[in-house]
């Protein structure tokens, strides 16, 4: 005798328009963070670039002051690097690449931003800092150590 199994209302599975309610509320959700993924990979190099010389600009500040001796920066636009030397000695302490696709013009500041031995900038100024199709103002004010970007 061949028995036949029934299911119960509790052991049916689920039904192919509830998988695919879930599978497209899934597909939504993934393109939605691809989106904002890809938005942060756009600027992800300019915010690297300004980060790491925020940390720079402060490292020439305590050196100058410290060592009681004008410290520079100068900018090699060319090659895609800065570096910070000594301006007595003239060695480079520290050399910086950057993103190849960054480009940097030097508006009203001058090359090298040379810091004085308290600190403070030499020439105050700023350039412009070019990435795809965004352009960025980093401006460094008079009687400032720091600078502040404008995007525009």
């Amino acid at each position: 005798m061949v028995k036949l199994i029934s299911m119960n209302h509790k052991q049916r599975g689920f039904t192919l328009l509830e998988t695919l309610l879930v599978l497209s509320i899934i597909m939504v959700l993934v393109a939605i963070s691809m989106t904002n993924y890809s938005l942060h990979q756009n600027t992800k190099p300019v915010d690297e670039f300004l980060t790491q010389f925020e940390k720079d600009v402060f490292i020439v500040q305590q050196r100058a002051i410290t060592f009681q001796t004008p410290i520079s920066i100068t900018f090699n636009t060319n090659e895609h690097y800065y570096y910070i030397h000594d301006l007595t000695t003239n060695p480079s302490t520290i050399r910086r690449h950057y993103h190849p696709d960054l480009s940097i013009v030097l508006t009203t500041l001058k090359n090298p931003i040379r810091y004085n031995i308290d600190g403070t900038i030499y020439n105050p100024g700023a350039f412009m800092l070019n990435y795809n199709n965004s352009k960025y103002q980093v401006t460094f004010p008079f009687g400032k150590g720091r600078f502040y970007v404008n995007k525009m």
